[in-house]
């Protein structure tokens, strides 16, 4: 994505929660840590997902990194990151028939994916610890929560080992 499609999230709301407010913040530019700063810089890809009708569903940033990983008191590595990912609030659980795979686990599939080709062996995220859908999300793909904080902040550190793929 260039900073030019940025415009079709105008609009985009990811809930009310706080750690929605602040991912919706990222992607739309309110933020001064922006989406548009992170492209241009090259910080990392942000990949637009939409549904069958062109309507913008999600979003998702890939980019490199280096952690102590598993854990706060591994060796530090270098990791591919997810730095920011968001779901439409009109799309949280959907689509919801029973065959269906939910629109969030579709994008983590392609990001995780777009990570293999980092040449990383892991693939680590940060939630809020009181974002219960976004671990249940990152569980049900087969992320490993850990006792790593990010930097700053109490976001729990989630990873996913990627040469076991």
């Amino acid at each position: 994505m260039t900073p030019d499609n940025l415009k079709l999230f105008v609009n985009f709301e990811c809930g009310d929660e706080p750690w929605d407010v602040e991912v919706a913040d990222w992607i739309t530019g309110i933020s001064e840590d922006c989406a548009a700063t992170d492209i241009r810089d090259r910080r990392c890809k942000v990949y637009l997902y939409r549904n069958n009708i062109g309507e913008p569903i999600g979003f998702a940033a890939v980019g490199k990194s280096n952690g102590e990983w598993p854990d706060g008191i591994s060796p530090r590595l270098a990791v591919a990151i997810i730095p920011w990912m968001g779901i439409h609030k009109d799309f949280h659980g959907r689509p919801n028939g029973p065959d269906e795979i939910r629109y969030s686990d579709q994008i983590i599939a392609d990001v995780v994916h777009k990570a293999l080709g980092f040449g990383r062996r892991y693939l680590v995220l940060f939630v809020h610890p009181k974002n219960a859908a976004a671990i249940k999300v990152c569980a049900r793909n087969g992320f490993a929560a850990s006792n790593r904080k990010a930097t700053g902040n109490q976001h729990v550190g989630m990873w996913l080992d990627l040469s076991a793929l």
